[in-house]
């Protein structure tokens, strides 16, 4: 990690008005998939976006008490813009990041483990075919329940 990097995220604001902030990064390049880099977001409680289905590196690694995933690959060819199994393995995946775990088949800098408490989510579905996310975004929520509110899944992303 660069010393402008560092710098960066000591300038990051936390607290407004003495509301806590959360701060998520996107990286576009692999150079940070890196130790340094998952230790120095960890330290301070900044997620990482997990990019899916896209060109982005993809980081699972937990860095802060909460998850926020991006889902890029809705199709023009199915009509929920992603197949059936896909959207019950996305909401497996929230379920499984709500609990605290670390859901299989992602990537991860370090070797994966669980954050160890329950964390709230928030699960986009945005770029590839874009007609199709809202219905893509509400089938996810109808697979979550609103039982799952109580597991801290964010049903308005």
């Amino acid at each position: 990690m660069s010393r402008q990097e560092r710098r960066l995220y000591k300038r990051l604001i936390f607290r407004a008005q003495e509301r806590a902030l959360r701060h998520v990064v996107e990286v576009r390049h692999d150079s940070f998939r890196s130790p340094d880099f998952i230790a120095l977001a960890r330290e301070h409680g900044v997620a990482v976006v997990i990019a899916a289905d896209s060109d982005y590196p993809q980081i699972a690694d937990a860095t802060a008490p909460f998850v926020y995933a991006r889902i890029m690959g809705t199709q023009a060819t199915n009509e929920l813009g992603y197949s059936e199994a896909a959207l019950d393995l996305w909401a497996a995946r929230a379920r499984t990041w709500a609990s605290g775990a670390a859901p299989d088949g992602l990537d991860y800098v370090e070797p994966q483990r669980a954050y160890g408490k329950s964390r709230d989510v928030y699960l986009y579905v945005i770029s590839g075919e874009k007609v199709r996310n809202p219905a893509a975004a509400k089938s996810l929520i109808l697979r979550l329940g609103p039982l799952d509110r109580h597991l801290g899944i964010n049903q308005l992303g």
